[in-house]
């Protein structure tokens, strides 16, 4: 038998999605929205956003400020929901901005902390409706299939695998 944690596969599953679209320039799955999404950052995050630009635009977000001092998300990744989407954005931009005035060197390192962060709180969450029996099974087939998909951007396993004798031992039965 083997047990899937939704969080920590879907959770690895975007995580390397996201670093995928980094390396493949051009590969941007994005879908644009009539009505963009308003957020409020921080000058430290809309700088973040500003010098980081490329690498949102690679992820597939669009955004422009806004006349009300806002970012408008104009433009998110595909595969994310707006509220996913959104929620991820401004994980990044929080995430980049603690870390300015890194050197160059230091930037691939930064924004793939970044990339941990933002894939964690954008992932599927326990007791939360993530698109029925297809989701899971779309989750269940990657995490199966794709040897990427073995531990959560953290460290934790995607998944383990119980045998006969295991089942047996947390019954007492052996």
């Amino acid at each position: 038998m083997v047990v899937i944690d939704k969080h920590a596969a879907h959770e690895r599953i975007l995580f390397e999605d996201m670093k995928k679209r980094m390396r493949d320039e051009g590969d941007t799955a994005a879908q644009l929205l009539f009505i963009p999404i308003e957020l409020q950052l921080s000058p430290e995050e809309r700088g973040a956003v500003a010098d980081f630009a490329s690498e949102f635009d690679k992820l597939g977000y669009g955004c422009s400020e806004l006349d009300s001092g806002k970012t408008g998300l104009f433009q998110i990744p595909a595969n994310l929901s707006p509220d996913a989407a959104a929620e991820l954005f401004k994980t990044l931009a929080a995430s980049l901005a603690e870390g300015s005035g890194t050197p160059r060197s230091e930037r691939d390192a930064l924004y793939e902390r970044a990339l941990y962060t933002a894939s964690c709180k954008a992932a599927m969450k326990a007791g939360r409706e993530d698109g029925g029996s297809a989701s899971l099974e779309w989750l269940c087939s990657r995490a199966l299939t794709d040897p990427a998909i073995r531990v959560c951007p953290h460290g934790r396993p995607v998944a383990v695998e119980i045998g006969k004798s295991g089942l047996e031992k947390l019954f007492n039965r052996t």
